[in-house]
């Protein structure tokens, strides 16, 4: 009986821990999202992107399967706020995205985007809207290119 009892709890751990991951991946997806958003909208503004910038930040949102519940623009600054439903949980991301504070000297274009009050890093603004998909294609193109 004692280990029926073991062998439960061992299965009710493993599920509380795959839920618990589950849930921290989704929450990833969510923060993706509104990076990718965020990037879309600073490119509208920079004028790389053609269109508005909150409509390109919630087509870039959508492709990451979340939805934009807010997006604001501040001069070159773009902030998204980007939700998305998982298990019953309501889960939300912010981000900020615009120009460095200082251009870089070599004039690469780069869009920086910030999580939270956190700077999070650099990405391309060309690279945005729809970065996974566009990095699949890429993939692929790339192995059907190399030589067998």
């Amino acid at each position: 009986m004692l280990a029926v009892g073991l062998l439960g709890a061992v299965v009710l751990a493993a599920a509380a821990a795959l839920f618990a991951l589950g849930a921290l991946v989704a929450q990833q997806e969510v923060q993706n999202a509104a990076d990718a958003a965020a990037l879309a909208a600073a490119d509208t503004l920079s004028g790389r992107s053609s269109g508005y910038p909150c409509d390109n930040a919630a087509r870039a949102a959508r492709l990451d399967g979340a939805s934009v519940t807010r997006c604001s623009t501040d001069g070159p600054v773009a902030a998204v706020t980007a939700a998305r439903s998982w298990a019953q949980l309501g889960l939300t991301a912010r981000a900020r995205a615009g120009p460095p504070s200082a251009a870089p000297a070599s004039g690469s274009g780069r869009l920086m985007v910030a999580r939270g009050a956190g700077f999070a890093g650099s990405c391309s603004g060309a690279d945005a809207l729809g970065r996974r998909r566009g990095r699949r294609l890429w993939e692929t193109a790339q192995s059907k290119s190399a030589p067998r």
